[in-house]
């Protein structure tokens, strides 16, 4: 450890003509250096100013004079005491241990420099009146020509508070990062939180652990946009899901996905296979130019072969149509897609499960789910339903919801009914048609789609009633 810092006197003299040009009142930093083991020694090559604390407030302060408190002389009259310096010492330590991790080779920090530019302050005295590990008083220096030259008892202070609290913070390292391994490699946040005391000195955000790179290293995220198209259909997204694992009612194990980016209406069609995608797309387009009035500018997807068949790109060369892609395993970039799809599964999710429905009758729930989702405020459109920004829309339900699944009763209109028999079939619902005002019911093995019904909401019903629905419909 350096016991005292010197340097070549024209080093110190140019030093001292520095400071004093540069109009600084008052300034402490770090003198850094080179270290000479053999003479216990250190040489100063260049001044680092300690900047203010993480409050702003600066490293050293001149304090005003006052009277001194000092027992006076025999013979001597009480006489008002010099300026003084304030310097806050532990932010001096904390800014040459984070100098020292900068600093390459045989360049060290050798000792702490204080600087007074004040004429009335050029024959004071400096106080540190407080050491990093006892609080108490470490030296006094005196000044020359404004540069504190530090008795070597003082840097030595300074210096060993220094390396002491160094090996504290070491000792405190070690010890955070071996609980970090014996928890499972817990994270740093709530690790602190677990052990404050012993985080108390340490900076965490400068911690690393390669283990948790390599073992939970992820993706960088992508930011959600909020913009959004000032057209309808100028841009739409689309993206096909599955397979299912399930054959649904239909056979369908498929389904592909259409997204107004500028109302985020949604639209979907349920397929057998991928290779029927160019087809619904073809019938998609078409759908928006007879029924909206508009044209697609743009069409957003993934990199799915069925999106860049020579079918799909002939028909938009045709129509004028911009396909833009994401990038190879990157679905951030078609977010708005992935994410309808996310909250498309989760409602279905939710009314198969509300009444036990087998996973067969997903296809049902996948179109039940994008009719409420579209008729239901939307945040990114502020209150506003998907469905009543599109062009022409009217009011949003021709008929009252009903909950997904449950039993209802559906009127029998077959001719063949005789006076005596049931006037009418049970049965579970399952949606809403898109051509006719009526509920889609399945019943006596064939799918009913009819206004005369009545719902009974609040019966489970079993599953082998389910199954039996699904099998007589085979």
């Amino acid at each position: 450890m350096v016991k005292t810092v010197t340097g070549e006197e024209s080093h110190l003299t140019a030093f001292e003509t520095q400071l004093s040009q540069s109009g600084v009142p008052v300034q402490v930093g770090l003198a850094v250096g080179k270290l000479n083991a053999d003479l216990d020694r250190g040489y100063v090559f260049g001044l680092i100013p300690t900047p203010p604390n993480d409050h702003g407030q600066p490293a050293c302060a001149l304090l005003e004079g006052g009277p001194d408190k000092r027992k006076p002389s025999k013979g001597k009259p009480p006489k008002d005491s010099a300026p003084s310096l304030e310097i806050d010492i532990g932010w001096v330590a904390e800014h040459a241990r984070q100098v020292s991790k900068m600093l390459l080779g045989s360049i060290h920090v050798v000792g702490i420099y204080v600087w007074a530019g004040e004429s009335s302050f050029k024959a004071s005295s400096v106080e540190l009146w407080q050491d990093l590990v006892t609080g108490k008083r470490i030296g006094i220096g005196l000044v020359s020509d404004g540069l504190y030259r530090l008795p070597i008892r003082v840097v030595t202070a300074l210096m060993s508070a220094v390396s002491r609290t160094e090996k504290k913070e070491e000792e405190c390292r070690q010890l955070f990062l071996f609980w970090h391994e014996r928890l499972g490699h817990l994270p740093f946040g709530i690790l602190k939180h677990l052990f404050p005391e012993l985080c108390s000195s340490l900076n965490i955000s400068m911690l690393s652990c390669d283990v948790c790179q390599f073992a939970k290293h992820v993706r960088a995220s992508y930011p959600i946009s909020n913009s959004r198209s000032n057209k309808a259909f100028s841009l739409v997204h689309s993206d096909v899901w599955g397979p299912s694992g399930i054959h649904s009612r239909g056979g369908f194990q498929y389904f592909i996905t259409f997204i107004d980016d500028y109302s985020r209406c949604t639209f979907v069609y349920l397929l057998k296979d991928r290779s029927e995608v160019p087809h619904i797309i073809e019938t998609f387009i078409l759908l928006v130019e007879n029924q909206y009035g508009n044209s697609v500018k743009t069409f957003r997807s993934d990199n799915a072969r069925e999106y860049l068949c020579l079918t799909v790109e002939e028909f938009f060369r045709k129509r004028g149509i911009v396909h833009e892609t994401s990038c190879s395993y990157t679905p951030p970039q078609n977010g708005v897609a992935e994410r309808k799809n996310r909250q498309l599964l989760n409602v279905t999710r939710a009314i198969l499960f509300q009444r036990n429905l087998p996973k067969y009758y997903w296809g049902d729930a996948i179109l039940t789910s994008v009719y409420l989702i579209n008729r239901m405020p939307s945040r990114v459109l502020k209150g506003r339903t998907p469905y009543s920004m599109l062009p022409g829309s009217s009011q949003p339900f021709h008929l009252p919801p009903r909950v997904f699944g449950c039993v209802c009763f559906i009127h029998n209109h077959s001719p063949n009914v005789k006076k005596l028999d049931p006037k009418s079939i049970k049965g579970i619902f399952l949606g809403y048609s898109s051509t006719k005002k009526g509920y889609k019911c399945l019943a006596t093995g064939r799918l009913h789609i009819t206004k005369d019904v009545t719902f009974l909401e609040h019966v489970i019903v079993s599953a082998s009633l389910y199954y039996i629905f699904y099998i007589k419909h085979m």
